[in-house]
Formats: structure tokens, sequence, C-alpha cells
């Protein structure tokens, strides 16, 4: 490669370098200059389609002449309003958002009944919701020890938790119980031990009981003259 880097043709003459860069920023412009040229197409292409299915709509309510204008109603010109491409989704729309509206305005009413908003309108059927302030002194009353009630279970039930935390603590730290326990675990083991020796001491006897009659039992036996 480099024998004779001053020959026209080689490749790493200076000449054919910027020669060959150049050629690279040509075909990166016109490859622009293309990609350019399609976005417009399709730009110019989707506005036609667009305009055309606007069209097609205003002539179907009848609000688009022949001539390309917008028709007058009999009362002059119409207000402005809002272009719309697609009618039937826009219906099934609306039909679902009065359905969500009408659902939103139960629930609030719910709510509303239930914290005493709307117990002057009446109460809805099969509730009684009763205001703090249309109640005599005895439901105030029962309402009261109900709430006292409520709470002295949950204090004692806090209470009888928070001992036997104490007392899990107080034998998981007391070193006796420790000794006691390790204790009573030996004398148990002790007992078996005991027990199984005792068994095996029985079981050893038996046996050698059996062994002596059987020896006695198969001697021969003399009778006397």
């Amino acid at each position: 490669m480099n024998i004779l880097p001053k020959k026209s043709w080689h490749v790493r003459n200076k000449d054919n370098i910027a020669r060959v860069r150049r050629d690279e920023a040509r075909a990166a412009e016109e490859e622009r200059e293309i990609q350019k040229r399609v976005e417009r197409a399709e730009q110019e292409a989707r506005t036609e389609y667009l305009r055309k299915k606007s069209r097609a709509a205003l002539q179907q309510t009848g609000e688009w002449t022949e001539d390309g204008e917008a028709a007058e109603t009999s009362r002059g010109a119409r207000e402005i309003e809002h272009l719309n491409l697609f009618p039937l989704e826009d219906s099934s729309e609306k039909k679902g958002n009065a359905e969500y509206l009408k659902e939103k305005k139960e629930e609030k009413e719910k709510q509303e009944r239930a914290i005493g908003i709307l117990v002057s309108l009446g109460p809805a059927p099969g509730t009684e919701a009763t205001p703090w302030y249309l109640k005599d002194g005895k439901d105030r009353e029962e309402e009261r020890d109900k709430k006292e009630k409520g709470k002295n279970k949950q204090r004692s039930i806090t209470e009888e938790e928070r001992e036997k935390k104490d007392r899990k603590l107080k034998d998981s730290l007391d070193p006796l119980k420790e000794m006691k326990k390790a204790l009573a675990v030996k004398d148990r083991k002790e007992k078996k031990h005991k027990k199984k020796e005792k068994k095996d001491r029985g079981e050893k006897r038996g046996g050698e009981r059996c062994e002596i009659i059987f020896l006695f039992l198969s001697k021969p036996i003399k009778h006397l003259a």
C-alpha cells in the first residue's frame, strides 16, 4: 500500500480521500431529501383524507353545499361547533359517560345519607340515619356506653398481651428457669435409661430361667430300683 503513494490511483491519495468524502456527503444529502419528500407526501395524503372525511360528514348533516361552502340555516349563520369526525363513537361515549355520572351521583348521595347531609330530604328506604342533634339523651348514653365498652375491651386485650410478653421475657432472662428446665430434661433421660435397664435385666433373668428349666427337662430321669 505504501509503495507508490504519489500515484493517482493510490487509495490513500489526498485527492481520492477528498473525492470519497464528497461522494458520501452527496449521498447522505440525497437520502435526506428523499426522506423529506416521503414525509411531505404522507402528510399531504393524511390531510386530504381527513378533509374528505369531514366533507362527507358535513354533507350527511346537510351543512355542506355542492360548491364546497357551509350552508346557512333559516336563522342565519349557526354557531361554530366542534367538528365530530367519529359520531358513532361519540354517541357511545356520551352514553357511557351518562351511566358513569349516574352511578357517581348515586354513590355520592349514599355517602351523604350515611353522614347525615341528606337526612332532611328523607332517609333512604331501609335505612335509619338519625343525626346526632335529633337523638335524645337515652340514645346518646347508649352510644357512649358502647364506645366505653369497646375501649375497655381493647384496653384489656392490650394489657393481657403486654403481660404475656413481659412474662415470656422474664422467663427467657431468668437463669433459674433455664436450670430447672435442664434438670427436668436430665431427670427424664435418667428415668428413661433406668426403665430400659430394668426391662433388659428382667428379660435376661427370664431367659436364664427358661434355659435352666429346659436343661432340667432334657436330663433323663433315673427311677429308683
